[in-house]
């Protein structure tokens, strides 16, 4: 499902106004300094309209979380009836103690599996205005008019600057079709990377550590931070870079890159994890890598997106690792 987070058509307040609430939403999710938190009063006595805003994105909020404190609070009641039971009615004071702090330890945990099995996400999501379900792939229509096809289980976000057209891969990938404009760039800012555009297509997909960028027709640059010379890609050629800088610039088969726009997914020499990432963007329920060494073991293949089980299997056919599954929510591969 496609989420575009703008205010409601009956709604008075501007989209403006909704996006400067989100934003101050995150930043006291966090652990806002002072000068923050002052800004924050400041911005929210300013307008009425501000303070209603934020108390709409904090409902929204609070309703995504009621499934799982209901559930946890379900359970916690029950535990908390087993050992009611279990104490000795000499120890009454002491008891109700301990089955209180139980009673919440239960609940938190209860809160923080669903959250991970669940919700991965949701913060980040609530920092972006794209936002694509697992298993879907769609097309959104930037604000410039520029097209963005995102990838499943990703999340872009726009971020207001007078000077460029700028958008951030939070998660995920994305496919760009950019309107030119001589005059003002359009910059994707990704892994603490910038793609910088006037008007080109190309695809960047956003790694554990870094990203990789396909270009298709035009031109782009790379810059990265701690790098003192930008890349540039003519058509056809592929940038990865990471933490630890760029890689050689490569020539690609495009087509075969940018392939998961039709469903499958080839790549060549890739990590592991990251292409058990790409298979948990089709896949409801965590998949986890138990060793960092598994991880970062290299693979050639394809596969189609549409049957992850049949795309687990080829792995573990090439590679060798025992796979555990726990019912439809998690599964673990060592």
């Amino acid at each position: 499902m496609y989420h575009h987070k703008k205010s409601s058509a009956d709604s008075p307040i501007p989209d403006v106004i909704h996006a400067q609430a989100r934003k101050w939403f995150v930043c006291m999710l966090g652990t806002p300094t002072a000068e923050e938190r002052n800004a924050f009063h400041a911005w929210r006595a300013a307008n009425p309209l501000h303070g209603e805003a934020y108390s709409r994105i904090g409902a929204s909020w609070d309703a995504a979380r009621q499934p799982a404190a209901l559930l946890a609070q379900q359970e916690a009641n029950v535990l908390a009836g087993y050992l009611h039971k279990m104490a000795r009615p000499a120890q009454k004071q002491w008891r109700f103690g301990v089955i209180g702090t139980l009673a919440a330890i239960v609940v938190m945990c209860f809160i923080s599996v669903y959250l991970w099995l669940e919700v991965p996400h949701a913060l980040q999501d609530w920092q972006a205005d794209y936002v694509t379900a697992c298993a879907e792939r769609q097309t959104m229509v930037l604000p410039d008019g520029s097209i963005a096809y995102l990838d499943a289980d990703s999340a872009l976000a726009h971020v207001d600057d007078a000077n460029r057209r700028h958008v951030k891969l939070l998660r995920g990938s994305a496919y760009f079709d950019v309107v030119k404009s001589p005059d003002i760039p359009f910059t994707v800012e990704v892994s603490g990377g910038a793609v910088n555009v006037l008007g080109t297509r190309f695809d960047v997909q956003k790694l554990d550590d870094g990203a990789i960028v396909t270009l298709e027709r035009g031109s782009v640059s790379v810059t990265v931070p701690g790098q003192a010379h930008e890349a540039f890609l003519t058509p056809g050629q592929q940038l990865t870079f990471s933490s630890a800088g760029m890689d050689a610039i490569e020539k690609v088969n495009v087509a075969e890159s940018m392939s998961w726009r039709h469903g499958r997914y080839v790549f060549y020499r890739a990590r592991l994890g990251d292409v058990i990432n790409q298979i948990a963007r089709y896949r409801h329920g965590k998949i986890v890598i138990a060793s960092s060494a598994l991880k970062d073991a290299r693979v050639t293949g394809s596969f189609s997106l549409e049957n992850t089980d049949e795309a687990l299997l080829s792995l573990q056919s090439s590679i060798g690792f025992q796979q555990s599954n726990f019912g439809q929510w998690l599964t673990v591969i060592r």
